[in-house]
């Protein structure tokens, strides 16, 4: 497995992980079916995410076992659990706005992130998944922009 691809891979995995459980624990907290059934969605398609670096990372001769067995273990889960309460928390103290704006920032860290990487990626077939992630970054990044644009221009 090429070293540096494969670091980046995993930092990507772990970026996915986090985005998942961000997105999952936005979606208990918020007051909008929209933008919950959206945060919800969004949550599906970076776990989709993690899925397809996995399986990458698998077929590069990497192993993604640690990451499982981490995730599943009793302070991974607590880990987990405090990390959602510490967002639902979050939620309360900052509001939905300023929450949005802080997972627009990790979309556009995650879309810098993918560019640079496709930029020097020669393999085709880690390429069609990086060009898709990336899409899906661009996309989450520009509906909650576009719903924080929105909600400023309704009046009450």
């Amino acid at each position: 497995m090429d070293r540096d691809l494969g670091k980046s891979l995993n930092w990507f995995l772990l970026l996915e992980i986090n985005q998942v459980q961000l997105y999952k624990a936005q979606a208990h907290q918020v007051a909008d079916t929209h933008l919950r059934e959206a945060l919800n969605r969004f949550a599906q398609i970076e776990q989709e995410h993690v899925e397809k670096i996995a399986t990458l990372l698998r077929q590069m001769g990497g192993d993604v076992g640690w990451l499982t067995a981490a995730c599943e273990s009793s302070w991974g889960k607590q880990f987990a659990r405090l990390g959602m309460e510490g967002i639902m928390s979050a939620v309360d103290k900052i509001g939905e706005d300023k929450l949005l704006s802080i997972a627009i920032l990790g979309e556009q860290r995650a879309i810098a992130d993918y560019k640079k990487l496709i930029a020097k990626t020669p393999e085709p077939w880690v390429l069609e998944v990086l060009w898709a992630n990336l899409i899906d970054e661009e996309l989450h990044s520009g509906w909650m922009k576009n719903y924080l644009t929105g909600k400023q221009n309704i009046s009450p």
